[in-house]
């Protein structure tokens, strides 16, 4: 017990940077269901409009989203972009 300090310093949570105006973008969504803690397991899907010239910066950003969202809760998660409409993404 007196050595999880150390390891507490040797394993470090990923550094979560600042992001300004886009912090706005990744707002949580409304939630119109009252939950409990008997209310689970849910399932978020969030979808996003993208210019194809931003697609890569998108995915890149969606990654550090990642680690936000499983440090909050979610063991489940995925970001995928329809064939049949490039600029829609849907994080779930």
């Amino acid at each position: 017990m007196l050595l999880l300090p150390l390891l507490g310093r040797w394993l470090r949570m990923p550094a979560i940077t600042e992001r300004g105006d886009d912090a706005d973008m990744l707002a949580d969504p409304k939630v119109r269901l009252p939950l409990t803690c008997r209310s689970g397991p849910l399932v978020v899907e969030l979808d996003y409009r993208v210019a194809s010239e931003n697609a890569r910066a998108f995915d890149n950003l969606m990654q550090d989203v990642q680690l936000y969202r499983r440090r909050n809760g979610a063991y489940g998660w995925s970001i995928a972009r329809d064939i049949a409409d490039p600029e829609l993404w849907t994080e779930r």
